[in-house]
């Protein structure tokens, strides 16, 4: 991937990458980004001039979500800084340099563009031998991105509102697990509503900007399986669809039912985490150790049983030590 210097200054260089072997893959999420990007500024812009700030800040959202997801970087960055500033007159200045920011990002994009492949992807029917993934995401590079990552292992099915994901949980194909943005614009059904709607009868992996607790709190209360933020790395968020598939069959290997959930709680004791975070610390390890997730929490058991086992053992030598000679 030849580019000018300043590429770096402007992309997640390290983030393209990962998909120099998706060149198809690959066209579909930055033709996403330039199609859909410059339509969510227009809309951010006027939803400034008009002071509504819950708009403004989902709007604000949505446009973060897509940057991260195509690797745009600086444009990322200024969605931060855009999203603490509560001054009218620094917002619009910011919104300017946003704006010509993107103008910059598109043309290394397009760069990018030049040797690509444009041949399409074949949608053709669904394969029922493979496993199923509902996508409940309404921003078209977030969605590009999770085809580049996930097509060629799993079926996909999107679904751009709530409510579109709830109907086709109810129909002939029930999805083997869920992906679902907490922040769906254009739904009346929001993501937190979908995870509950959901339950237990389909494993949901949160993908979001929000790295909040709060927000974290709230997917799990709703009943989210996972909570990963955007954009994900690739083979941290197939070893979690894995992870929650298998959990929600009842196949998780090594072993009894409960080794992967009393894994997580021993984690939250010793290291004071939320569930969720206990579990992507498994997943991650995990991964680093090129080893199933379900692998190492047998083991993270194991120890803790072997820890018991040596306290009792010590606590019986003190007792007889202590022992009056008969």
């Amino acid at each position: 991937m030849s580019l000018p210097e300043a590429a770096a200054a402007l992309l997640d260089l390290e983030h393209l990458k990962r998909f120099s072997q998706n060149p198809q893959g690959l066209r579909e999420l930055i033709d996403a980004f330039l199609d859909t990007t410059e339509p969510i500024l227009n809309e951010l812009e006027r939803v400034s001039r008009q002071q509504n700030a819950m708009e403004f800040h989902q709007i604000l959202h949505a446009l973060n979500g897509a940057a991260n997801s195509a690797g745009a970087r600086a444009m990322a960055d200024q969605c931060k800084v855009l999203a603490q500033q509560r001054e009218p007159e620094r917002r619009v200045a910011i919104l300017h340099d946003l704006a010509d920011c993107f103008q910059r990002t598109r043309e290394m994009l397009k760069a990018i563009l030049v040797p690509l492949s444009t041949e399409t992807r074949d949608a053709g029917p669904l394969d029922v031998a493979r496993k199923t993934l509902l996508l409940v995401e309404d921003n078209a590079s977030a969605r590009a991105l999770l085809h580049a990552i996930l097509a060629d292992e799993y079926e996909l099915i999107d679904a751009e509102t709530g409510e579109t994901a709830l109907r086709v949980c109810e129909g002939a194909v029930v999805p083997d697990a869920a992906i679902v943005d907490l922040n769906l614009r254009r739904s009346h059904c929001s993501g937190l509503d979908v995870l509950q709607q959901l339950g237990n009868r389909i494993p949901a992996i949160v993908l979001t900007v929000d790295r909040s607790r709060d927000s974290m709190r709230a997917a799990i209360r709703a009943g989210a399986w996972a909570y990963l933020n955007k954009p994900p790395d690739p083979d941290l968020l197939v070893t979690a669809v894995e992870a929650v598939i298998a959990r929600a069959r009842g196949i998780t290997d090594p072993s009894a039912p409960g080794t992967f959930d009393l894994a997580t709680g021993l984690v939250m004791a010793a290291h004071s985490l939320d569930p969720i975070e206990a579990q992507q610390l498994i997943a991650t390890e995990a991964m680093a150790q090129r080893r199933k997730p379900a692998d190492l929490a047998e083991e993270i058991v194991a120890m803790q049983r072997l820890h018991n086992r040596m306290a009792r053992a010590a606590r019986c030598r003190v007792a007889l030590s202590n022992e009056p000679p008969s």
